[in-house]
């Protein structure tokens, strides 16, 4: 991680590893490339086009296992998706967003 944050190819990075009940969580770095605040372990990161790929390689492992029934609705597995929020703008800070238009997980 800090290879990659030290040759400023991401201003800062979040890192997760679990493995049982051990849990580690490291921060490295800068929120923007203006070095404006540290990144905290709890910072929010806009993921762009890279969200479709992972969860559909994830769905496809779970698929694979027998894990989810693909007729449920998402909300079923994750309440947090029930009310989906978006950015209002693209361009906007992170934290304006409002219900999405239409409903996304029932």
């Amino acid at each position: 991680m800090e290879t990659h944050v030290g040759d400023g190819s991401p201003p800062g990075a979040v890192a997760l590893v679990a493995h049982g009940e051990d849990l580690q969580v490291a921060a490295i770095g800068s929120v923007d490339t203006a070095g404006t605040a540290p990144v905290a372990r709890d910072f929010r990161f806009r993921v762009a086009s890279v969200t479709g790929p992972v969860t559909a390689v994830a769905i496809k492992t779970l698929v694979e296992d027998r894990l989810p029934a693909l007729d449920l609705p998402v909300a079923r597995r994750l309440p947090e998706l029930a009310a989906p929020m978006v950015v209002r703008t693209p361009s906007g800070p992170p934290d304006d967003v409002v219900p999405a238009p239409r409903q996304g997980a029932r």
